[in-house]
């Protein structure tokens, strides 16, 4: 029977191929684009993501599609292959989840966990419109028969809009290559993701109290500690380490004013480490310990989890580690320590500040508290190594040109 895999609320700006799979966009209605063959009639292609709406009144313009192992779309998938296709899906969710800053910047493009549901439909040639879905029950399934006119799939509320988030295409090929890793480790990596995608789902469906269960068993399966606190602590910050080894860490550290401690991370563990005892043993997470508001911890093990996967792969060299990724895990004390991460006014003595010339931005605004306000100061620092290294790669590249028997292209000159 005929099948397509697609990614309804996801749009992609450009292709992206990975191992075997290629995820492409392409318009309502239109033609593949060049190299991508199909095996079914380009309406019974247009009449099945016709299903996938944004609204009632809004349709798909552009679909997101995926290509496996080059067969033409519309090819019959095994079992094998749906089941890789959706651990891809995974892979691919958490390669753009990993994106995020949190800082409602225009460029920190919002999305959660369900943007990336993956479909994958069969149909009848030709195709009349009717869908069969199958849901999961207690110790069954249950299988529910839509006629085509019924068959509407609507984008959840609370994902808002179709997401244009980016995509980690390093991140993804280090979770797709997961299976190079030795021992425990890859098994270990792969529950984590799972984990970290419930705790991510921002759905109205799953509680925040279990969101903060996951948030802590993707931390604990990741770095593979016991159920110890100390255990915990001191593994995910031997992760989190591994930055130290990259070139440019010391720098980083300079711009950034403080020294390599995981003081706070270990202190944030901790609070998280009761919200997970709390909230495991049937009470409520609102009257968990008030060190840490449970929306800051979620914020934060979102945060924590990504750049500790980023650490992990890039001591096992399954990926590289950019400047900003060892700005934001060095700079971690400066965006963990001031609670709430999303205070609702200034503090007094922030305005005094202010007042007073000081505590304000190049534009003489305030510069802001909270998670927004570590932010700051770490793409402050971050943008001093940036400016500094071109600089310094400038005047290379003068001296270089100065020097006798260089021409202005780099090649040697010949001399008498």
């Amino acid at each position: 029977m005929p099948m397509i895999a697609f990614f309804p609320w996801m749009q992609l700006r450009t292709p992206l191929r990975e191992g075997r799979f290629h995820v492409f966009p392409v318009g309502h209605g239109h033609e593949m684009p060049d190299g991508v063959l199909r095996c079914v009639e380009l309406n019974a292609i247009t009449k099945v993501l016709a299903q996938y709406r944004v609204s009632p009144t809004t349709g798909i313009a552009v679909h997101t599609l995926v290509e496996v192992d080059g067969h033409p779309i519309g090819t019959d998938l095994d079992e094998q292959t749906r089941i890789e296709l959706f651990a891809f899906a995974q892979n691919l969710a958490v390669s753009s989840l990993a994106s995020r800053r949190f800082t409602s910047n225009i460029l920190d493009r919002p999305s959660c966990g369900g943007h990336y549901q993956l479909i994958i439909q069969s149909f009848t040639e030709p195709y009349t419109g009717g869908t069969s879905i199958a849901y999961r029950r207690k110790g069954s399934w249950i299988n529910v028969m839509m006629s085509g006119e019924a068959a509407k799939f609507f984008l959840p509320p609370h994902l808002v809009d179709r997401t244009h988030a980016p995509v980690d295409i390093g991140l993804l090929h280090a979770l797709q290559n997961v299976g190079t890793l030795r021992g425990d480790l890859k098994e270990r990596v792969r529950d984590s993701v799972a984990q970290f995608l419930v705790a991510n789902s921002d759905s109205p469906d799953i509680p925040s109290d279990a969101e903060s269960l996951a948030t802590y068993a993707a931390l604990e399966r990741l770095s593979g500690a016991s159920q110890k606190l100390p255990d915990l602590q001191a593994k995910v910050a031997d992760i989190l380490s591994a930055a130290l080894a990259h070139p440019a860490s010391n720098e980083v550290l300079q711009r950034l004013q403080i020294d390599a401690e995981q003081d706070t991370v270990r202190a944030w563990l901790a609070g998280l480490y009761k919200l997970r005892g709390h909230t495991g043993h049937g009470k409520p997470g609102d009257s968990a310990p008030k060190d840490w508001l449970q929306h800051d911890h979620l914020l934060a093990g979102a945060f924590v989890y990504a750049l500790a996967l980023k650490c992990l792969f890039y001591r096992h060299n399954l990926y590289r580690l950019r400047l900003e990724d060892v700005a934001h895990v060095l700079g971690l004390p400066l965006l963990l320590e001031d609670r709430p991460f999303f205070p609702a006014t200034p503090a007094p003595d922030q305005e005094a500040a202010v007042a007073a010339g000081e505590a304000a931005d190049l534009f003489g605004d305030p510069v802001p508290r909270g998670w927004m306000g570590g932010f700051h100061r770490v793409n402050k620092a971050l943008l001093e190594v940036e400016l500094g290294r071109g600089i310094s790669a400038a005047i290379d590249e003068s001296e270089q040109l100065a020097r006798p028997g260089v021409d202005q292209d780099g090649g040697s000159q010949s001399t008498s």
